[in-house]
C-alpha cells in the first residue's frame, strides 16, 4: 500500500509540473508557439512523460482555460463581487477572465479565436459551468446552451478582428454586449438584460488587479482539474 501511494503521490506531482509549465508557457508564448518539448523543458522531465499524462495538447488549454475560469470565480467571491443574479455572476466572471486573457494572454487568446477547434473545446467546457451556474434543468441547458454559443460566437468575431488588427479591446463593453445577446435569447428585452447588468459592470482598475491575482495564481500550480 505504502509503494503504491507513493507512485501516486509522484504521479500527481509530475502531473503537476507538467500542467504549471504548461499554463506559463501558453501565458508567455501563446499556444501554438508552445510544444511538447518546451513544455517538458520546463518541468525538467522528458517529452515522452508529457505525452504519456497528456496525449493531446488540447487537453492541457481545456485544463488550463477551467483553471482560469475558477480563479476568475474564486477571485469575485474573495471580493464580494458577485450578486445573486445568476446573469450577474456568469457577467463578473466573463469581464475577470476575458481581462485575464486579453492582458496576460494575448498571443493566446488570439490563438482560441483564430482556431475553431480550440474555440469549440473552450465552450464547451464553458457550457458546462454556465449550466452549472445557471442551475439549469436539462430542457434549460438547450435552450442556454443554442443561446449562449450564438452569443460567445459573436463575442470570439468580435475580439479576433480587434486582436488580429492590432485593436483594443474593451472587455467591459464586449462583455456586456455578450451577455446582452444571450439574456435576450432566452425572451429579455435589452433595457431589461442592461438594467439587469449595469450594477456589476466592473471599473477598469478593479478588473485589472483582478486579472493581476487570477495571473499570479494560474501560474502558481498545477492541478488545475
Amino acid at each position: 500500500m505504502t509503494a503504491e501511494l507513493s507512485r501516486a503521490a509522484r504521479a500527481t506531482e509530475q502531473r503537476s509540473r507538467i500542467e504549471t509549465a504548461a499554463y506559463r508557457l501558453f501565458v508567455e508564448r501563446g499556444y501554438e508557439a508552445t510544444s511538447f518539448q518546451d513544455i517538458a523543458r520546463g518541468a525538467s522531465t522528458k517529452k515522452q512523460l508529457v505525452q504519456y499524462y497528456f496525449p493531446q495538447k488540447p487537453d492541457l488549454l481545456v485544463l488550463f482555460m477551467r483553471r482560469v475560469l475558477r480563479l476568475a470565480e474564486e477571485v469575485a467571491e474573495s471580493r464580494h463581487l458577485m450578486g445573486a443574479s445568476r446573469f450577474a455572476r456568469l457577467f463578473v466572471v466573463a469581464q475577470i477572465q476575458l481581462s485575464f486573457l486579453f492582458t496576460k494572454a494575448p498571443s493566446l487568446a488570439l490563438d482560441i479565436l483564430a482556431s475553431r477547434r480550440l474555440s469549440t473545446e473552450i465552450v464547451s467546457f464553458d457550457l458546462g459551468w454556465i449550466s452549472e451556474t445557471m442551475q439549469s434543468t436539462p430542457k434549460e441547458a438547450i435552450e442556454i446552451s443554442d443561446g449562449l454559443r450564438m452569443a460567445v460566437g459573436g463575442l470570439y468575431e468580435i475580439c479576433f478582428y480587434r486582436l488580429s488588427n492590432d485593436q483594443d479591446i474593451d472587455v467591459q463593453r464586449v462583455a456586456g454586449q455578450m451577455m446582452q445577446s444571450f439574456m435576450t435569447s432566452l425572451g429579455y428585452s435589452t433595457d431589461e438584460a442592461a438594467a439587469e447588468l449595469a450594477p456589476y459592470r466592473l471599473d477598469a482598475g478593479m478588473r485589472d488587479s483582478s486579472s493581476d491575482l487570477v495571473h499570479d495564481l494560474v501560474v502558481s500550480s498545477g492541478t488545475g482539474r
